[in-house]
């Protein structure tokens, strides 16, 4: 099972003139894929998805560290699912529609928990019809914005790995016990379904600025070979006690030049798609202040620095080191004065000393979850001038 999650900087109207443009498509076919805005002033990647025959529209969150999916039903009344602009899923306007479980609470990342009923339903997201689409629909929602422009979640994770906790002596049933909202045992061969026995792949940004916004693509079973450069493969990390071990890998330094160089020693990052920035824990976040004689702005609610003193931020992994210039993970104010795309995480869950990698560093490469290899991949764009990945 793979994603993928990558840019590229064409500026086209649909996805199929894109996958005919571009030259390392050639050899591939991807037929099936999920188009949303992305870009610096997208504050959360979401997809247009479609519930039950006939659709009831629904736009959800696209999260990695989530293996649930839910839509708001039309039984909620939290503020969450009251304050939202379109109608919430009502499950006897479906002739496909089959209710598995009756109030189950699932906890996700950072506070979130839904209660929801178990239902099983055709569910369309971008050009994919998914038949049998097993998700929550939520009787109560907490822990997510009042005010967000989505009513749902597309789970990504694939939830807790028996061997990865098998091999830290764990128990071999981690997580069993708890139905999975996400299970999507889909069936192919009709016009616009997918096996979805193989989730998606990839996510492609078609314009993107420093201050502006793009589209984005989730597509599925991209191959390998068509990438326009290597993979860098990043493993699970080796000592995770989360619910799942997808989608982090270890990280053992962050170093700015003449600002910081911070070391780590058993913590983990984590390719987070619920997140903007790169977040990290308040004591990383003061030291590059410090670093960069940053000072809190009150116009702007961010901390200010001399754009000249910002320097190639270098995140290194266990086995490679990623560089990203100063014009990738900062952002002007003025001539002269720049804030971070680095703020503190509000991560509540443990560890809550990792490292989140959100949209914003995500959208500068190819970012690649191969569930069949337990491992996250980056791999460069052609666009992204001065970024590289080196083996250490």
């Amino acid at each position: 099972m793979r994603y993928f999650l990558s840019t590229s900087i064409l500026v086209l109207a649909t996805l199929s003139p894109l996958i005919k443009a571009l030259p390392y498509y050639e050899d591939t076919d991807p037929q099936y894929f999920v188009e949303f805005e992305c870009g610096y002033d997208v504050d959360n990647w979401v997809i247009e998805a479609g519930f039950g025959t006939p659709e009831q529209d629904a736009r959800l969150l696209v999260d990695t560290t989530s293996n649930n999916t839910f839509v708001a039903g039309i039984m909620c009344h939290s503020e969450f699912c009251e304050n939202q602009s379109g109608p919430l899923y009502d499950s006897g306007k479906s002739s496909t529609s089959v209710k598995l479980m009756s109030e189950q609470t699932f906890e996700l990342t950072n506070n979130r928990s839904v209660l929801g009923d178990i239902y099983e339903d055709t569910v369309t997201i971008g050009n994919i019809e998914f038949t049998n689409f097993k998700f929550g629909k939520a009787i109560s929602v907490s822990g997510f914005p009042s005010d967000a422009d989505y009513a749902g979640v597309y789970g990504l994770n694939p939830g807790p790995d028996p061997t990865y906790y098998a091999s830290k002596r764990k128990r071999a049933d981690h997580g069993k016990g708890k139905p999975s909202m996400r299970g999507r045992e889909g069936k192919s061969g009709s016009s616009g379904s997918v096996d979805t026995s193989d989730p998606p792949n990839v996510q492609i940004p078609k314009k993107r600025s420093n201050t502006g916004g793009g589209k984005c693509a989730l597509i599925y079973d991209l191959n390998y070979d068509t990438l326009p450069n290597p993979i860098a493969w990043l493993n699970l990390p080796t000592n995770d006690c989360s619910d799942s071990p997808f989608w982090k890998t270890d990280i053992e330094c962050v170093k700015i030049k003449n600002v910081v160089d911070l070391k780590f020693q058993n913590t983990i990052a984590e390719f987070d798609t619920a997140v903007k920035d790169i977040t990290a824990p308040h004591e990383d976040i003061a030291k590059i202040h410090q670093g960069l004689n940053a000072e809190y702005d009150n116009d702007s609610d961010k901390y200010v620095f001399q754009c000249c003193d910002a320097n190639d931020l270098e995140i290194s992994f266990t086995d490679y080191t990623v560089k990203i210039p100063a014009g990738y993970w900062t952002v002007k104010i003025d001539d002269n004065r720049c804030f971070a795309k680095i703020a503190v995480s509000d991560a509540t869950d443990a560890p809550t000393s990792r490292w989140r990698l959100g949209t914003d560093f995500m959208e500068n490469f190819y970012t690649i979850l191969d569930e069949d290899r337990r491992q996250t991949g980056l791999s460069l764009l052609n666009n992204r001038k001065g970024i590289s990945i080196t083996p250490k």
